[in-house]
């Protein structure tokens, strides 16, 4: 089969490369085997692949932390899963054709949904609901959010919108903010994320999600209310997030770092099924439709991480497994 791995850390185009390796193993008992059709590159894809991620994988690594494929078998005790239906696999190490995993670690699907939507279940729509969930916010009540042209981003306005709960979005340019016209309870405001005068007047907001980090934080957090909470999810800008002694001291700003794997571990068994179970019928009704820029195949792997890593896209940066 084949797949994508990394020998060494570095600039993912210049590390990645596409392999020729051995069959995974059949499925054994409660086990599956997936073949795999499609996964996208996220960020942390990329930043694993540099070693600036929240875990250093063994070398050679294959990366991935999600995608589609159709069960190609099944292994003895495994019920209510049948050859040729779709499935999530919940581990990582995605980038390849072939997949054995727990049949109790894969997302069944329903057979009709868009399969490049289906392959980006996983990260992002669970990230934008769980942070959510985290911030308990309240019909009427207030989230600022930065890069909020992100995949993660248009979901949380989305998500948050069905909630009665508003949002004020930061974006870059104004073919961004056109994404949000629509949106209930939406506003967009382009400026730069580390403008603070800018970012402060967009307030006051009870909740701030940063996915940018460095100054953008210190920003967002002017824009809070007393006693509010910047959740920080993601590091954009590479560098650390700077937090003023005022606004931690007298200000009372909770300050949370969130990470889906260390959420969805500790989180009960029931929220991860009414999780998944939600989005799944948000996949089925159509109703995720995270835009996809590009689709590369897998000897491409190169150019699909240079595109991946490219500012201003206007859309995921898929890779055809089959």
């Amino acid at each position: 089969m084949k797949a994508i791995r990394h020998a060494a850390f570095g600039a993912p185009d210049e590390v990645l490369v596409c392999e020729t390796l051995d069959d995974p193993p059949p499925p054994g008992p409660g086990e599956i085997a997936l073949e795999m059709l499609f996964a996208p590159i996220n960020p942390a894809d990329l930043l694993r692949a540099e070693n600036r991620y929240g875990e250093t994988p063994e070398l050679p690594a294959i990366p991935g932390f999600e995608g589609v494929g159709r069960v190609a078998a099944v292994g003895e005790g495994v019920d209510g899963v049948a050859v040729g239906a779709l499935a999530c696999p919940l581990a990582a190490s995605t980038w390849r054709q072939r997949i054995t995993c727990p049949a109790k670690r894969a997302m069944i699907l329903p057979p009709d949904v868009d399969l490049h939507q289906a392959a980006m279940i996983k990260a992002n729509p669970a990230t934008a609901w769980a942070m959510l969930q985290v911030a308990d916010l309240k019909p009427g009540e207030r989230l600022i959010q930065n890069a909020a042209n992100s995949a993660v981003g248009r979901l949380v306005a989305r998500f948050a919108g069905a909630r009665g709960i508003e949002t004020v979005n930061l974006v870059r340019r104004e073919e961004s903010a056109a994404l949000f016209e629509g949106v209930p309870h939406a506003t967009a405001l382009v400026c730069d994320p580390a403008d603070a005068d800018a970012v402060r007047r967009a307030g006051p907001a009870q909740a701030a999600f940063d996915a940018v980090g460095g100054a953008a934080s210190e920003a967002l957090t002017g824009a809070l209310d007393e006693s509010g909470l910047l959740l920080v999810y993601g590091l954009l800008s590479g560098a650390p997030s700077r937090i003023g002694p005022i606004d931690l001291v007298f200000r009372d700003i909770r300050v949370q770092g969130f990470w889906l794997k260390r959420w969805a571990e500790a989180a009960e068994p029931a929220t991860l099924k009414g999780l998944y179970g939600e989005l799944i019928g948000l996949l089925q009704a159509g109703a995720l439709d995270t835009p996809v820029e590009r689709v590369y195949p897998m000897d491409e792997i190169a150019a699909a991480a240079a595109h991946a890593a490219r500012p201003g896209r206007s859309g995921k940066i898929l890779l055809d497994l089959r």
